[in-house]
């Protein structure tokens, strides 16, 4: 009698724990879950650089949730080029907002947004053939893809395009888990606008520890403008924070 309570009890424990763990499957439990994150980062590489402040906020429930969500941004950078083999410098300041919804199943997270765009962009001297230059406002269309965020192996894809200069952006970046906080990989990246266009290719690592996250990037660049000296090879780094509240 003793031996079968021991085994009933036994066989409730690993019922219990396959329970649990598929519960697991189905949630997304990092990043933490939580009303909103905020991220800031930069990006160099030779003759250009980008920073940038945002956030986003779950309108209905909490981030790993499916539900409403809305995203600011504002970002500048400066550059430099050579036109006739004189030198242009420009910079940009952008700004934007956007309301997205957040789909989650089975640990796969994919959000959609869209919103307005505010670009302003300037030269010194000025260029008059610069297709980007002044301002634009445009309607600006995102995409963030996550195959599991705790999984060994996972793929993360995200991306936009505005009407704005027609301004462009996508990354991916499959990824292993090498412990419970660390993650490695390579990326490809291409972004532009009509006036440039730049591809890169590269690995990342990122750290994430409860509220947390670090991810530092670096690889090989190659962008090129649309006058002859705008073509430029070198390498890249950047750097992004994420902390979720």
């Amino acid at each position: 009698m003793r031996k079968s309570l021991i085994s009933i009890c036994a066989l409730i424990l690993v019922q219990q724990s396959l329970l649990i763990s598929a519960a697991k499957a189905d949630t997304v439990p990092f990043p933490p879950r939580n009303n909103g994150v905020v991220f800031a980062g930069g990006d160099i590489r030779e003759k250009s650089y980008y920073g940038y402040l945002g956030g986003v906020y779950a309108l209905t429930g909490q981030l790993g949730d499916c539900g409403w969500l809305i995203r600011a941004q504002i970002g500048h950078g400066e550059y430099d080029y050579r036109d006739d083999g004189d030198k242009v410098d420009g910079n940009v300041t952008r700004a934007e907002l956007q309301v997205g919804y957040e789909f989650v199943a089975r640990g796969h997270v994919l959000s959609l947004f869209v919103g307005p765009d505010y670009q302003r962009n300037k030269t010194n001297p000025d260029d008059v053939v610069n297709d980007s230059k002044g301002s634009q406002v445009g309607a600006k269309f995102g995409l963030e893809y996550n195959s599991g965020w705790n999984d060994v192996f996972n793929v993360e894809f995200d991306g936009d395009i505005s009407t704005a200069n027609v301004a462009y952006r996508a990354r991916l970046r499959p990824g292993w888990l090498v412990t419970d906080c660390f993650r490695i990989g390579p990326e490809v990246k291409a972004l532009g606008s009509n006036s440039y266009n730049d591809y890169r290719v590269g690995g990342f690592m990122r750290a994430q520890y409860q509220v947390m996250s670090l991810t530092v990037s670096a690889g090989y660049s190659d962008s090129k403008g649309d006058n002859a000296d705008g073509h430029v090879k070198s390498a890249y780094g950047a750097l992004a924070l994420g902390v979720v509240f």
